[in-house]
């Protein structure tokens, strides 16, 4: 681990008043390995040893949430080998919540970049409704405000898809001890956009509720009123007046400055 990550590191403890924050700065000299009691995967292998700091626990149970399938089944064949039980994939948010509840995992793996409801507002959801579920963000971003914005709404990794797999095999390792992780290639972008003064400010995005949020995102994902309306179990009225809210909340006058405020904002991605 580089100096200037350790230095993130205690910056962001600091931050988060968290004191353990910093504990996975020495999860790579530890020797943690799986030891499944049989081979196979997902719920066969719910009752499978873990090796942790030399005690063995319950196989560590994941769902695990992206919306490209073939990434899915590349992590979870990963998994797997380690002993991980993955109790079962989704491709979007809603069927991520909907996992969730169905499986109570110890831990939901999750990109950002999700149809429907994007990672981020899923991990605040799972936070409030199930806290003793850990989220780790699993994604291609490494910019500061996307990090902030997971740690903020309680996740505890956050991963870079760039980076070796053993980082995730640390990181699940952390978070379910108790820990937190983040790679290091994305603290030490974080820092150098923090020292350079790039970060933006994610001010107007906080002023938002869960629900605006939503609303934004299906409007930026092109569906009309009456399909957010049936999604969410409103009104066509009710959607309406949450666009005419979100305009005049953001200061916006139309549906394409939504569309590019949700791209840049992050709440969407570019197609």
């Amino acid at each position: 681990m580089t100096l200037v990550a350790e230095f993130l590191c205690a910056f962001v403890s600091l931050w988060l008043n968290n004191p353990n924050f910093c504990s996975w700065l020495s999860l790579g000299s530890e020797d943690a390995t799986a030891t499944p009691s049989e081979p196979g995967g997902g719920l066969q292998t719910a009752m499978t040893a873990f090796n942790l700091n030399g005690v063995i626990l319950p196989s560590i149970k994941v769902v695990l949430v992206d919306d490209d399938e073939m990434v899915r089944q590349g992590i979870q064949m990963l998994l797997e080998k380690d002993g991980v039980a993955v109790l079962g994939q989704a491709s979007n948010g809603d069927e991520a919540l909907s996992l969730v509840e169905q499986f109570k995992p110890d831990i939901a793996l999750l990109d950002i970049n999700l149809p429907r409801l994007n990672g981020v507002e899923v991990a605040l959801r799972i936070h409030r409704s199930h806290p003793k579920i850990a989220v780790i963000m699993l994604t291609a971003y490494r910019q500061h405000d996307e990090v902030v914005r997971a740690l903020k709404v309680g996740a505890k990794g956050y991963v870079w898809k760039g980076a070796d797999f053993s980082e995730l095999r640390f990181a699940i390792k952390a978070v379910f001890r108790g820990d937190a992780f983040i790679s290091p290639a994305v603290s030490n972008n974080i820092l150098s956009e923090y020292l350079s003064g790039k970060q933006t400010r994610d001010g107007a995005k906080d002023c938002l509720t869960p629900r605006q949020r939503q609303v934004l995102q299906l409007i930026a994902e092109g569906q009309s009123n009456k399909d957010i309306a049936s999604s969410l179990a409103l009104s066509v009225k009710g959607v309406e007046k949450h666009r005419t809210e979100l305009m005049k909340r953001l200061d916006l006058h139309n549906t394409a400055g939504l569309v590019l405020y949700a791209v840049k904002t992050g709440i969407v991605k570019a197609a």
